[in-house]
């Protein structure tokens, strides 16, 4: 993670919160992976609804 070359302050705490994001970020993409490979192995057996609504305008 770049840090913004502009911004000062403690180098300590900014390498700390960097640390600290990229741990997070590592966490999310394996439980994505693990996610994804489960969807490969089981996939979903009713397909998916539609992403837009059929909605009637009242007027």
């Amino acid at each position: 993670m770049l840090k913004d070359s502009l911004k000062r302050g403690d180098d300590h705490r900014s390498n700390l919160l960097a640390m600290k994001k990229a741990f997070l970020g590592g966490m999310l993409r394996d439980i994505l992976a693990d996610h994804a490979r489960s969807l490969a192995e089981f996939p979903p057996r009713q397909s998916g609804g539609t992403l837009t609504p059929n909605w009637t305008n009242p007027d």
